[in-house]
């Protein structure tokens, strides 16, 4: 896991941030589109779904509030189709700044086709 001062760092260059900005404006239009096809689109029920949801940088017993609103809703997704989730511990919202190494392990997982056991 990467340091404070270097998460500081990275999280200030230039181009951290106009990523950041780019994410952000398009968020909006994003979440449209998808409300929009998941009313006239079921998911193809033959493709598994991988949530990955980061329950925040601090050492903690159970899960955050938000982890628990993303499992909700993955659980939503299973009625389509297979669903599997990963809580990733100590990451916080940038999980590929955080902790790059693991999330390069679960793009290999899912890559290679092995994912963790549903739920």
């Amino acid at each position: 896991m990467r340091s404070w001062p270097q998460l500081r760092v990275d999280l200030t260059s230039p181009n951290f941030l106009m990523g950041s900005l780019r994410e952000l404006a398009g968020y909006v239009a994003c979440m449209n589109r998808l409300r929009e096809l998941a009313a006239h689109t079921p998911l193809d029920p033959e493709l598994d779904v991988l949530v990955v949801a980061a329950n925040g940088r601090l050492p903690r017993i159970g899960v955050t509030r938000w982890v628990r609103h993303v499992l909700a809703r993955a659980t939503y997704l299973s009625r389509e189709a297979p669903v599997h989730t990963i809580v990733l511990r100590r990451s916080g919202h940038f999980v590929m700044v955080d902790h790059p190494e693991r999330i390069a392990a679960v793009i290999a997982s899912v890559r290679s086709g092995v994912l963790p056991a549903h739920g």
